[in-house]
């Protein structure tokens, strides 16, 4: 395509047929001639938005995986939130050298992805750029949803919002640490796609499906909506630092220490084996469904039961510390301990860079 704005033939038929509105949410969505976009939040409380950006958008045109990850990353985050995602905008940098079929693809994928969870894409942006400017695309994935149940975070601050909204999400000292989803299957899977070659001469294509599985379903939805009817408000996504980076994430921005038991924590044996064999830490990388929870200890275990009949595997794995006691995050593996060191880079991507 030729460096510029879209033209307008690309735009009709690549978005502007593309798209379905879905979403009462949006008020003003996809369109030519619409320079914003316009959401209604007048019954909804407060808006809550989160953005990524891609890194492997030229890899989703050949597996929509890379796409899915970075998609659900972000709509995950507002699950965490106690939100419901309701629309999504993107903006593309494409280099001149792709063709309008390439980009339908990456369009006809996210608007897939939004009808999955029932959101509307309502709009964006896109430019294509000469030789040496980029030399494959750049997206950013910006996801916005509501939080209806907001007053009650502000009950007990009622002068100041911020700080009740702040605290609402934060453990308590005391609370149980629950986990649902498994360790590092986002990561593994990804990573044994770009490894496919070297993973086949040891592992039948029966055993890569598997380790692959998780990315048929890469929302948390499900585990989201168990927690908010147990009244559960303090959640973390385990993200591109793994649930070693996450537990350290959660216990820091609370300002408390925690103790996990390493083996209590769910993880397939076949993201232990292969993560071995790629010299990869399965603790370390990115779960994209899964969520770490903070609990009142006396509701852990219904939480944990309901989740299992919600198909969701999960455990208590460990507790926070109570104020006044240690900051330390501590991780026990039977009779050894030792302390979770803080998140310190991408597993996934510094496999990507040496192979």
């Amino acid at each position: 395509m030729r460096p510029g704005k879209v033209p307008y033939n690309t735009f009709v038929r690549s978005i502007d047929k593309t798209i379905t509105p879905r979403q009462p949410f949006v008020l003003r969505g996809v369109g030519m001639g619409h320079d914003s976009s316009a959401f209604d939040v007048s019954q909804d409380g407060a808006l809550v938005v989160s953005q990524t950006l891609c890194l492997h958008a030229d890899l989703a045109v050949q597996d929509s995986a890379w796409l899915a990850a970075d998609f659900y990353r972000t709509v995950n985050d507002l699950y965490c939130a106690g939100a419901q995602p309701k629309a999504l905008t993107a903006a593309f940098l494409l280099p001149d050298t792709w063709e309008e079929e390439d980009f339908r693809k990456l369009v006809l994928m996210l608007e897939q992805f939004c009808e999955n969870e029932n959101m509307e894409y309502a709009g964006g942006d896109t430019k294509i750029v000469g030789a040496g400017a980029v030399t494959k695309p750049v997206i950013t994935l910006t996801v916005y949803g509501t939080r209806d149940l907001w007053a009650e975070s502000c009950a007990s601050y009622s002068k100041d919002a911020r700080k009740a909204s702040e605290a609402y999400f934060k453990p308590k000292g005391g609370e149980s640490l629950l986990m649902a989803g498994y360790a590092g299957d986002t990561g593994l899977a990804l990573a044994s796609l770009h490894g496919d070659e070297l993973l086949s001469r040891r592992y039948s294509q029966a055993v890569l499906a598997a380790a692959r599985a998780c990315l048929k379903d890469l929302s948390a939805a499900k585990a989201a909506a168990v927690a908010r009817r147990h009244g559960i408000t303090a959640m973390h996504n385990i993200s591109s630092d793994g649930v070693f980076g996450a537990l350290w994430e959660m216990a820091d921005g609370a300002g408390l220490g925690l103790t996990a038991d390493l083996r209590a924590i769910p993880v397939l044996q076949q993201t232990i084996e292969i993560s071995d064999y790629l010299e990869l830490n399965p603790y370390r990388l990115e779960a994209c469904a899964s969520l770490l929870m903070a609990c009142d200890p006396a509701e852990a275990d219904a939480v944990v039961s309901e989740l299992h009949a919600c198909g969701v595997p999960a455990a208590c794995i460990g507790r926070f510390h109570q104020k006044g006691e240690s900051v330390a995050r501590i991780l026990k593996n039977e009779d050894e301990e030792r302390y979770i060191d803080r998140p310190g880079g991408d597993e996934l991507q510094a496999f990507l860079a040496r192979n």
